[in-house]
């Protein structure tokens, strides 16, 4: 879902958006008993067949506890993480392959930008380095003042203008950044008054940052408060400002919800491996060894694993 990127209002300053963070930690335990390539005390000698070939171990566990099929058990205690880890991946590779209109919206409903040529190619030169597409839309102050604040209204208006359910592109897009700004009256007016509201979507976290947006928050402020600038001139200076200083995201941010899966999906084999005795799975059919006779020889010079 999108979330507020922050905004500022006429004598009221301007102010940041929010975060989520999320953490998750592991444990385990090992085993005490041996299975060794040489002899050692109290450790009896075992041999099983590896492609063919005739092997052996020695081993102090019981002969029907070489491997311990009930181990395996152990891998429901992995299904939590494993599941969430997929769906990230999928996840990700839906939003990579999705398709999205992306195109760059300005709408002027509250009639109060005099021309757009410069902000459209301010907003442009945006989105073809972020390929976040940019959305500025003027609305009056009566259009958003029933839902009791604008960050509200700008929840609301991003949702119905990128909500693509059911049509072409299919789908909620969370790919764009909206900015909402409203004004009533004009500059010398007594009940002149502004405000403006940003709305990301949640696939531009990675490059919208709360110290990116509060920047454009606070940048935006003074040019519209102290400077006194038309908006779509304010607006404009400050995608292209702002455009300068982000970085271009790289493939790893850009999919750091897949790297981030296939990290928990590693760690989850690697420490299942060892649970769950896997590393133990040739041992399974493996029997008591004759004591005497030629079998009785082994050298570890031979041994192939």
């Amino acid at each position: 879902m999108p979330h507020s990127s922050g905004g500022g209002s006429h004598g009221g300053g301007s102010h940041g958006g929010h975060s989520h963070h999320s953490s998750s930690r592991h444990g385990g335990s090992r085993n005490s008993s041996r299975i060794s390539r040489t002899n050692f005390a109290g450790a009896r000698r075992y041999r099983y067949y590896h492609h063919g070939q005739e092997r052996y171990f020695y081993s102090d566990r019981e002969p029907d506890k070489i491997f311990n099929w009930k181990r395996l058990l152990i891998g429901l205690f992995y299904i939590p993480f494993i599941v969430p880890a997929l769906f990230m991946m999928g996840g990700d590779i839906a939003k990579s392959t999705a398709k999205y209109d992306m195109s760059i919206v300005i709408k002027d409903e509250a009639n109060v930008f005099e021309q757009t040529e410069s902000l459209n190619d301010a907003l442009t030169g945006f989105y073809e380095k972020t390929k976040i597409s940019p959305a500025v839309i003027t609305v009056p102050f009566e259009e958003w003042i029933d839902d009791s604040s604008l960050e509200n209204y700008a929840f609301g208006r991003y949702l119905n203008e990128f909500d693509t359910s059911g049509e072409e592109f299919g789908g909620d897009d969370e790919n764009h950044w909206l900015i909402v700004y409203t004004q009533k009256g004009q500059r010398g007016d007594d009940d002149f008054d502004w405000a403006f509201e940003g709305m990301q979507g949640d696939d531009t976290d990675s490059i919208l940052t709360n110290s990116v947006t509060s920047d454009f928050n606070a940048d935006l402020y003074y040019k519209l408060e102290t400077l006194q600038e038309k908006p779509e001139q304010a607006i404009a200076e400050e995608f292209t400002q702002i455009t300068q200083k982000i970085k271009k995201p790289s493939f790893f941010s850009k999919h750091i919800m897949f790297f981030s899966a296939l990290f928990i999906l590693a760690f989850v084999a690697f420490h299942a491996y060892f649970m769950m005795g896997l590393y133990e799975w040739k041992y399974r059919k493996a029997e008591p060894a004759p004591e005497d006779g030629e079998n009785n020889y082994f050298d570890p010079n031979t041994w192939k694993d």
